[in-house]
Parts: structure tokens; C-alpha cells; sequence
């Protein structure tokens, strides 16, 4: 009973070696992102953590547990347990390294990692191209995990079994056997997070602080595990019938033929594009983005633009089927990606339009070809579909200007009326930009400075070009951005900021110049194609017309909370009940969280718009009635 006892402290001091490296990656991921976090509460995030971490670290380590205490007597090999010794360092290695990845990945999405990063590397060719860089512009992640490693290796040895192997004699069958079943038994228990009804899940980290704490609060391993299968909506009832949640949100729209020509659409997608970056100057005193800035003033500009999630894969469905990011891995990846569902292209395609998606990236990135197939469109034109050599930049596709001036030239191929969309790539890690331009477009404090003015530089060459073109005159161009960039500005990095994006409407003979301080989103950019075409058809959009005055607001929904905001208040809600609340107008900070001081009359109708959103949300996708056919 003895030795048992002694085996059951040995395994579990190793398992609490892993605890102290988790606690250092999550040191060493505030310390590389500690822009993202005030330094309130950071002591109760730290330690409420920990339950997150042991959470992973059963889930990771059940089957070492299970076979160092199997009370049978060929456990006593000192191969066996030497077996034991690796499989606990590998399988421990896989939880840290992702833990390990999320201190520089977070930057870019602001988020600890979900399952559908597995997806997103399994899709395409990009991952043979991006380890090389990323190993050579993080190799400090790749020493950190070394060491943590080693240390795991060394400190583990220290913690031997002792110097016979485990004494399995037949007399000790049953206490070994009892020390067996505790262990598993406490292994579950950590598995669930403790003894509430249910297992922890992503969305109690919220229980540790203010809801900008939780990628803090969480594991990336955990994050993974708990999201695994999560793509699965569970319905939702916050109201008894349709008909009371349609009174405050009804995705079913339509708009009425108003007699307009068929003008072409023209939709350019701009790679992780800021609304920091417009009519902003750089460390040597130049526009980033000269040409935008003046375009604007000639265009239906929004001041107030927000992108509806935070990766390309989750902006380009709000874009082109006006479907938001409400679930925890994307809709390109989740079990709902074969429905059917409404794009520009579907609809349009039926209005006698032909329809293009061109993206220079490798083919298959990020499923965006599978998904113009599935969401209509004729033709995807991807990298391997461009003709020439040496634009290649050697880690995404072709570079912005010459595959702009690609796309231009091939719009002058395409029979009027034609719908295109074009997706840029150079704004975007690895930072590069052609070496011709190395000086010309010089790189300052923001890391994001060169590309921005070369993509900026690209659009205006494929304007320039454009204009020559007899079809430009009778185009409808919309600019905005799959999602925003890296930030160093305390606003751009909260919860509202990080979604602010370009959205610029421009006609050269049909539409003034306005600036709108309507609130608008990427999912509004079908509904007011629709609109201004004269469509007349019944479309299902979760987005409204921007050429009408409709419900004013915006949805997001980020490490498993969701929320709202109109004009003046931005609302968060984890499911159940509202945990935050901020005045725009006197906190654009999001500092003083008003949940408990304002009256619920002043943000109940929003709390209720957002509830009937995620209700037909949910619907319509488990449903699959995304059209509304």
C-alpha cells in the first residue's frame, strides 16, 4: 500500500511540474502582450488559471496516469517505465508548444487559439511555406519551448518511480487496484474543472475578471480541447416563438425594384486593413494610405465600420453571404459549410450576372476556394491560375500590384454585368514588400507601415488603370477589410477598436460623396448591394441596407462572449446574461463597466436585439434555412 501510495504522490508531483510550466507560459504570454491587459486584477486571473490549466493537463495526461498505476505486474519492466517517462514528455510537449505558439499568434487574432487552427493548417499549402518564416521571426519561441522542455526532462527524471521497479505482488493487487481507481476518479474530476453541474468551459473564465481577461485566464490547450465539437450550435430560446424574437431581430429582408441599370460590382478585400491606418502619417511624416485618403472624399465613406470577426476566413463569409462570425470556429470549417446559403454571387448570378472570386494566395487557402464553388461563383481564380513569373513573394502568393493589375485585366475579359471580388495579400506577416519599393516605402515603429503604403500604392495603380476601362463608369466598387491589424493604440486593441475597419462605397457617375457616421459591418455589404442594384428579391441577411435608415448596430461575437453595439453603448453578453456594459460617447476606453450602476431600461432593447440575432443565428444555421427559399 505503501509503495502504491508513494507511486500515486510521485505521478502527481509530475503532473504539478507541468502546472509550473504552464504558469511560465502564461507569464512569458502576458509579458510579450501585455499592451492587450490593464494591470487590474492580473494577480485573480493568474491564479484562477490554474484551474484552466489542470483542466488540460488531466485531459493531456489521463492515459500516462492510467498506465503508471495499472496494478498488474509487467508494469515493473524498466522499458515499461521508461516508455512511461517519454510518453508523459511528448504528450506534455504538444500542450506547451500550443501554449507555446498563442504568445505570438494572439497578436494576431486575440484570442487563444481554437480547434480550427488544426483546420486552418490542414487546408492549402500554406503551412509548408509559413513555418520557415515564422521559425526565423520567432526562433525565441522555439528556445522558449526547448528549455521548458529540458526542464520538464530533468525535473521529471529527479521524480523516479525509485530505484527497483514497482513491487506488483499479488497480496497488493487490491490496494494498488483501489490507489488505481482514486487516481482515475480524481483525473475526471480535474478533467471537469471541480464539482459544479457542469465541466469548466471557455466562457467561465469570465468568473476571473473583466472579459479582456480571459485569453489571459485560459490555456491554449484547453481552448483547443473544450472547442473541439463546439462548431455544433445547441438551440437557442430566449423567446417562446419567431414571431417575439422577429419583433427585435428578423434576418428575413427584402427590397424592391427601383428601376436602376445593372451596374457591375466591383468588392476589393483589403488583408488585415486598419481603420488606424486612413489619413494616418507614418515616423517620416507620410500618408500611409495617400490614395484611400483622397478616394474617400469622393465616396459614401462610414466613419463608424466594424469587421464581424477577426480572421480572414471569418471576414470573407460576412462579406460575401452577410453570414457573422457567432459560433467558435469558423463557418468555412464548421458542419454547416455545406447549407445553403445566399452570397452576391448566388443572387446576382440569377440576375443574369457572370461572378469571379480572385484571391493570389495559394489554392486552397483557408477552404476560399471551396467556398466561392458552394456560395456560386463561376470562376475562382487563385495563384495557380496566374500567368506570370516572379511576382511571387514567396510565403502567401503574388504581390498586391501586379495582381491587381492581373484582376484589372481580367475584369476587361468578363461580359457586362459582372460581380467580382478581389482579396489582397501583401498587408500581412511577413511584412514584405517587393524589392524595388525597399526604399521608396519606408518602414517605421509600426511593422505594418511598408506594406500598408504598398498596398495602398497597388489599389491606386489598378485605378488608375481602371478609369481607362469602358466598364468603370458603370461599377459599383466597395473597399473594406477582412479584419483589422496589430495595434499599439490602447483603442485599437479593445474590444471594440480591434473590429474597427475601412468601408468605403464608390460610384464614379451614381453616388455624392458622403460621410455617414452610421454604424456599419461587414454583413451589411449584401443587403445594400441588393439594395442599390433594385433587386427585387427576399434574401435572409443578418446586416441591413447602408442606403436606408434601419436598426443602427453591429455585432461580433470573441472568446465565447458575444456583443452588440449601437451609437452610444457596447454591450457583451456570454449567453445568459449581460456581463459588460460601456458608454461610448464617455469611455471609448471601455474602462468603467456600467452593468451594475446604469438601469436596465437603458440597454435592455439592445440586450434583447442581440438575443434574437443569436437565436435566428442559431436557427437558421442547425435549420439550414439560410435562403430564403
Amino acid at each position: 500500500m505503501l509503495k502504491s501510495l508513494r507511486d500515486f504522490s510521485v505521478i502527481f508531483k509530475k503532473l504539478g511540474l507541468v502546472v509550473i510550466i504552464y504558469s511560465i507560459c502564461r507569464l512569458a504570454f502576458y509579458l510579450f502582450n501585455k499592451q492587450y491587459f490593464d494591470s487590474e486584477g492580473l494577480a485573480i486571473a493568474f491564479l484562477g488559471g490554474i484551474r484552466f490549466d489542470l483542466v488540460a493537463i488531466a485531459y493531456i495526461n489521463l492515459a500516462f496516469v492510467f498506465l503508471s498505476l495499472l496494478p498488474f505486474s509487467f508494469t515493473k519492466s524498466s522499458k515499461y517505465i521508461n516508455a512511461l517517462h517519454w510518453l508523459f514528455i511528448i504528450s506534455n510537449a504538444a500542450g506547451i508548444l500550443f501554449n507555446c505558439i498563442d504568445i505570438e499568434y494572439f497578436k494576431f487574432t486575440l484570442k487563444r487559439s481554437t480547434f480550427d487552427l488544426f483546420t486552418l493548417m490542414g487546408t492549402g499549402d500554406d503551412l509548408k511555406n509559413l513555418v520557415p518564416q515564422f521559425l526565423k521571426d520567432y526562433w525565441y519561441l522555439l528556445l522558449l519551448f526547448a528549455l521548458l522542455i529540458f526542464l520538464l526532462h530533468r525535473w521529471s527524471i529527479k521524480l523516479s518511480f525509485g530505484g527497483s521497479p514497482l513491487d506488483r505482488r499479488k497480496k497488493d493487487f487490491l490496494p494498488r487496484s483501489v490507489i488505481f481507481f482514486f487516481a482515475i476518479g480524481l483525473m475526471v474530476l480535474m478533467g471537469r474543472g471541480g464539482f459544479q453541474l457542469r465541466p469548466l468551459a471557455l466562457i467561465h473564465a469570465t468568473e476571473y475578471g473583466k472579459i479582456d481577461k480571459m485569453p489571459l485566464v485560459l490555456n491554449t490547450p484547453f481552448s483547443i480541447i473544450r472547442s473541439y465539437g463546439a462548431d455544433y450550435l445547441t438551440p437557442k430560446e430566449y423567446y417562446q416563438s419567431p414571431e417575439e424574437s422577429r419583433a427585435f431581430f428578423d434576418a428575413k429582408k427584402a427590397y424592391g425594384n427601383e428601376g436602376r441599370s445593372k451596374d457591375n460590382v466591383v468588392i476589393i478585400l483589403l488583408e488585415s486593413f486598419s481603420s488606424e491606418f486612413l489619413n494616418c502619417k507614418g515616423d517620416d511624416g507620410e500618408y500611409l494610405t495617400p490614395f484611400m485618403d483622397s478616394l474617400r472624399l469622393q465616396s459614401v465613406r462610414f466613419e463608424r465600420a466594424y469587421a464581424n470577426g477577426k480572421k480572414s476566413v471569418e471576414g470573407v463569409p460576412s462579406v460575401c453571404s452577410s453570414l457573422p462570425s457567432l459560433m467558435t470556429n469558423p463557418y468555412i470549417f464548421s458542419p454547416y459549410s455545406a447549407n445553403n446559403v445566399n452570397s452576391l454571387a448566388s443572387i446576382l448570378g440569377k440576375e443574369g450576372y457572370g461572378t469571379s472570386f480572385f484571391h493570389g494566395g495559394n489554392n486552397g487557402t483557408m477552404g476560399f476556394d471551396a467556398f466561392a464553388k458552394s456560395s456560386g461563383f463561376d470562376n475562382y481564380y487563385g495563384k495557380d491560375e496566374y500567368p506570370l513569373e516572379g511576382h511571387d513573394d514567396g510565403t502567401w502568393g503574388i504581390f498586391d500590384e501586379e495582381y491587381f493589375q492581373y484582376f484589372s485585366g481580367m475584369l476587361d475579359k468578363k461580359e457586362q454585368p459582372f460581380f467580382s471580388l478581389v482579396f489582397s495579400l501583401t498587408s500581412h506577416h511577413p511584412f514584405k514588400v517587393p524589392e524595388r519599393y525597399e526604399s521608396r516605402f519606408s518602414k517605421s515603429k509600426n511593422k505594418y507601415a511598408q506594406v500598408i503604403q504598398y498596398t495602398d500604392y497597388s489599389l491606386k495603380r489598378f485605378f488608375e488603370d481602371a478609369k481607362k476601362k469602358d466598364w468603370y463608369d458603370n461599377t459599383l466598387f466597395i473597399i473594406t477589410a477582412d479584419h483589422t491589424a496589430q495595434s499599439s493604440d490602447e483603442y485599437y486593441r479593445n474590444r471594440e477598436g480591434m473590429f474597427r475597419i475601412p468601408l468605403i462605397i464608390y460610384h464614379p457617375t451614381k453616388l455624392s460623396p458622403i460621410k455617414s457616421r452610421m454604424i456599419a459591418q461587414q454583413v451589411d455589404i449584401l443587403p445594400s448591394v441588393i439594395d442599390f442594384l433594385g433587386v427585387e428579391k427576399e434574401i435572409i441577411t443578418f446586416g441591413k441596407s447602408l442606403f436606408r435608415n434601419q436598426e443602427n448596430y453591429c455585432v461580433q461575437y470573441l472568446n465565447g462572449i458575444y456583443q452588440i453595439q449601437n451609437e452610444k453603448y457596447h454591450l457583451a453578453f456570454n449567453g445568459e446574461k449581460t456581463v459588460s456594459i460601456y458608454n461610448l460617447k464617455n469611455d471609448s476606453l471601455l474602462k468603467s463597466n456600467l452593468v451594475d450602476s446604469l438601469s436596465a431600461p437603458k440597454f435592455d432593447l439592445l440586450e434583447r436585439r442581440l438575443k434574437a440575432v443569436i437565436q435566428e443565428y442559431t436557427s437558421r444555421m442547425i435549420n439550414n434555412k439560410l435562403t430564403a427559399e
